[in-house]
């Protein structure tokens, strides 16, 4: 377990990781990635952040991976602080969708003029459009610095898993073709797309992850944009697991299909009253029915229980 500076807490948390990292779970990897099948499916690692600087991990040598659909949050929340909550909720909404989340059709997410939220892909890529930049490069890089002026954690791409991305877009293609109909789009398509993937591609530890979660938890209080993003994040954050609760907690997150999940606390954490805010980054590769991680789900449960 890799420490960085303790604080004084008993890590019941830790015995718990510890066991997930034995427990067999049923699920399955992604058939449209199969790239991303390089670790034993019952692998298990989390980090918990307890500030910027205290971060405690059950791995001693943390993976990277890269983190999908956990880039859809950093797209709205650059694109909320860029062009307002107004702007973005005239073309994307936050309402939870009983729709499975991996349906091929945009239409099926389209009410009222909008997208219904920004995880789904039809919501993501049309606020990846929105991203400022008049490249693909310039888009990326406003992305990337902002994530690393946010949060002090500077990533990379995978190119690798951008390169099988590419050769299996198609139904991102045919989305954002039903999007230009619509008229949600503020770039082209060739521009959004590559974009998006280029996004999903970026690499992250558990230990960003949980960085970053610790971090935008302190903005919620006082940032609009950030309140904004949180009640996207509870709504949906989770696809089919969203809204996700605890003896009627609920538990802010987003997922990617990788297995990884961001997370932090809404309300004081029952294992550590004491911390008022706490940050969460899981890795576990196998997914559950929804296309979230399925030990990690268990676990967030475990946690807030």
């Amino acid at each position: 377990m890799k420490q960085l500076h303790t604080p004084q807490f008993t890590p019941k948390w830790l015995a718990q990781a510890y066991e997930w990292e034995t427990k067999q779970v049923e699920g399955y990897f992604p058939s449209h990635l199969p790239i991303l099948e390089h670790l034993p499916s019952q692998y298990f690692e989390v980090s918990i952040a307890f500030s910027e600087q205290d971060i405690f991990s059950n791995r001693q040598y943390p993976q990277y991976f890269t983190i999908q659909s956990i880039s859809k949050f950093f797209s709205l929340f650059y694109v909320l602080k860029q062009h307002g909550v107004n702007k973005v909720r005239q073309k994307v909404g936050i309402t939870a969708s009983s729709i499975a989340y991996n349906t091929k059709s945009a239409t099926a997410f389209y009410v009222n003029g909008a997208i219904l939220n920004p995880f789904i892909n039809a919501g993501a890529l049309t606020i990846t459009s929105m991203i400022d930049g008049h490249s693909i490069p310039e888009k990326i890089r406003n992305i990337k610095l902002f994530i690393a002026q946010q949060f002090n954690v500077v990533t990379i791409i995978d190119e690798d898993v951008l390169s099988y991305e590419r050769q299996h877009s198609e139904q991102n293609k045919d989305i954002l073709h039903t999007l230009k109909m619509l008229d949600l789009l503020e770039d082209t398509i060739e521009n959004t797309l590559e974009s998006y993937l280029a996004l999903c591609s970026l690499k992250m530890s558990t230990q960003d992850l949980a960085k970053i979660g610790y971090l935008f938890q302190q903005l919620i209080a006082y940032d609009a944009t950030a309140q904004y993003a949180h009640k996207a994040l509870l709504a949906s954050g989770l696809y089919g697991d969203s809204p996700l609760s605890v003896n009627n907690q609920q538990i802010a997150a987003k997922s990617g299909i990788s297995g990884s999940i961001l997370s932090y606390n809404v309300s004081s954490c029952h294992q550590y009253p004491t911390f008022d805010k706490i940050g969460i980054g899981i890795y576990s590769p196998l997914l559950n029915n929804e296309g979230n991680s399925a030990k990690g789900i268990h676990f967030l449960k475990q946690l807030f229980s």
